[in-house]
Parts: C-alpha cells; structure tokens; sequence
C-alpha cells in the first residue's frame, strides 16, 4: 500500500524545488519505507505540454532515477502532449461546470498504431474522448520502430534500472559542485554508483568529472565527455558510471 506522492507534480521543473522536496521526503521516510514519485496523472495536464517537449526526456531521467517507486502516466513514455477537446466533446463533469477547468486533455486513448483507430478502437468507433492530433506519429509501434524514439529512450532507462543496483536500491546523494542550473545526484550501494545529471539550463554546461567515466544513457546523441569533463547540452540529462576514481 503506497499513497501517491504528487510533490514533484507541484514542483514546476525547476531543480531548487525538485531537490527541496526530494530532500525532504527522503528526511522523513523511515529506515523500512520506500519513497515515490510521480510526475503526471489524469488529473494534470500532460507532462510534454506542462514542462515543454524539449525536457521530457531529462524528466523521464530524473523520474527513473530518484530513489524509491517511479510511476508513468500512460502516454508520458511516447511524449504525448495536451489534446485539444472540443467544447461539445468535453466529457469531465468538472470541466462542463467550470470553464477552463477541464481534465479531459490529458484522458484522451492511448495511441497503439498509426492506422484509424489507433489500436484502442475499431475504425469505425468513436472513442470516449478524442485521439491527439500527433496519434498518426507519438504511437506505440511507430516508435517502437524507430531506435532515437522516446518510448525507446524510456525503456532503455528501465533496462538500466532492472540492472544497476545501485539505482534500484542505492542511497541518494545531491552534489553542490554543480552550476545552479543543474541537478546532480548520486545513488550509491557498497558495490556501485550511478551518478546522474540533469540541465536545465537554455546553454551548454561543463564540468568536470572525476574518474575513468561512463556514459550510460543519455537524452543528447553528441559526445558528452571529453577531456575529463561533461559537457550536458541544454535541457539534456545524463546517467553516468563514474568508473574508479584516479
């Protein structure tokens, strides 16, 4: 039994305020719990709309790295964004009463195929709700087909989670050596650490980093390290195997 922990929700993507509140449930979590964290649900708009396109694979990072349970709102590992409803398809009664206020954009069918219907309906069916206008592109076997997709980057961080224990079970460390436009943290165990960098900055960042390193997943295809430095391009994200140290 888990409540969902909305903080981050709340948080806006800013990382002073994503690292304060981590910081303060990991303070009052007991030795025996495990802490969660989620960045979306159906009651929120979508987490590409709310945070911006360009960062919703340094959130994905961030949400698969963090100690404890990460939870995904289905759509988030295909970045799909806010889809418009029509004011006479508006189905949330919340929304009908107050205007403005609706939830429906962030309910619309999850998008399995490129073809009608999308694979959540026969053609013919009309859904409950309306399919996104990017359903044709941001569906599950269209980016399952493609390698750079975002589905395949999410699913790349869950392979590397299932197999660093370090960032399934290891302790979480924030690092204060960083610009203030980028979070840095480290999740350690007795055997291994995974250190994990996240710019939210609008230009290159630079740093250098200590050890023999290794890039394990990142949201920027260019080189990241060189010459004993990171270089993170903005709005990307990089886990990274510090390797021994010198």
């Amino acid at each position: 039994h888990m409540p969902f922990n909305f903080s981050l929700v709340w948080a806006g993507w800013n990382p002073t305020a994503i690292r304060t509140r981590v910081e303060a449930l990991e303070a009052v979590v007991p030795p025996d719990g495990w802490p969660n964290h989620v960045l979306g649900n159906h009651d929120e708009q979508r987490l590409a709309t709310r945070y911006g396109a360009e960062n919703v694979r340094a959130a994905m990072v961030l949400l698969m790295t963090l100690r404890g349970q990460p939870t995904l709102y289905y759509g988030e590992e295909l970045a799909l964004r806010e889809t418009e409803i029509p004011p006479e398809a508006g189905r949330d009664p919340w929304g009908v009463r107050v205007p403005g206020m609706s939830r429906d954009g962030c309910r619309s069918p999850m998008p399995w195929t490129p073809g009608p219907g999308h694979g959540f309906t026969a053609p013919d069916v009309t859904p409950w709700l309306p399919f996104g206008a990017d359903a044709a592109t941001s569906n599950v076997e269209t980016q399952l087909g493609d390698p750079d997709s975002t589905l395949n980057f999410v699913r790349h961080l869950l392979s590397l989670r299932r197999r660093r224990p370090s960032l399934r079970r290891g302790a979480i460390e924030f690092r204060d050596d960083l610009p203030a436009d980028v979070l840095g943290y480290a999740r350690r165990t007795e055997e291994e650490e995974t250190v994990v960098y996240i710019s939210f900055a609008e230009d290159v960042r630079s740093f250098p980093v200590l050890g023999t390193a290794t890039v394990l997943a990142s949201t920027d295809g260019s080189p990241l390290l060189a010459d004993g430095s990171l270089n993170l391009a903005p709005h990307a994200a990089a886990v990274i195997d510090p390797g021994p140290g010198p």
